[in-house]
């Protein structure tokens, strides 16, 4: 049962951003290592990505991916293009469980697989929060 919630991030008028460094499970000594995050959107096209680190104060270059579904690194949205849930992406809420030994975890968003140049709400949709449960 979590014991703790936090907004990793919230949408941000750009393609591509990273949230907040967020106190992980091992930051509590806790060693189960299991988080919840979940992921509301609205009309979203693009990727979300969870990382997490083991470093106390950690450097862009001491974050790892973790797997959110059956090997994948990301969950991309729409997912199915042909049939989104929303005008152009899908609009929702994914929860996804995990068991990862990391200090912080922090939240990535994701569309330089679009090659689209400029942000734009009508085209990208937006993630309206990715909760954090510990």
């Amino acid at each position: 049962m979590s014991n703790v919630s936090y907004t990793m991030l919230i949408n941000k008028a750009e393609l591509s951003y990273t949230g907040d460094n967020i106190k992980a499970d091992a930051f509590y000594g806790n060693t189960d290592g299991l988080h919840t995050v979940s992921v509301k959107f609205n009309d979203f096209v693009g990727r979300v990505y969870i990382e997490g680190t083991l470093a106390t104060i950690p450097t862009e270059n001491d974050w790892f991916t973790i797997n959110l579904s059956s090997g994948t690194a990301y969950k991309q949205y729409p997912v199915n293009a042909a049939i989104p849930t929303g005008t152009v992406g899908d609009t929702g809420t994914d929860g996804f469980t995990f068991r990862v030994n990391a200090i912080y975890l922090r939240a990535k968003i994701d569309r330089s697989h679009l090659g689209a140049g400029a942000y734009s709400q009508v085209a990208h949709g937006r993630i309206d929060q990715i909760l954090l449960n510990v």
